[in-house]
């Protein structure tokens, strides 16, 4: 295993997705996010494949502090929970 630049892990091919803790995630859980992300598989673990994780991520998972930010400055009900 290796470690990144930034001193992140890089997981060896076919190893299973990792909580923060370093515990494996449910392979039923990692099927449901991928699926939600739209893969019908998982990419590869290199630097094509982590890509096109990131950028469905990007696409398909809002981002809810701007969602928040709007919601505060437009008055509506809730949004300070």
């Amino acid at each position: 295993m290796s470690v990144s630049p930034r001193g992140c892990r890089a997981q060896p091919e076919g190893a299973p997705a990792i909580n923060l803790d370093g515990s494996p995630l449910p392979p039923s859980l990692s099927e449901r996010v991928l699926s939600a992300l739209g893969f019908s598989e998982p990419p590869l673990p290199d630097l094509a494949g982590r890509t096109s994780l990131y950028l469905a991520q990007c696409m398909r998972v809002p981002f809810d502090n701007t969602r928040k930010i709007v919601a505060l400055r437009a008055g509506a009900a809730g949004a300070s929970d």
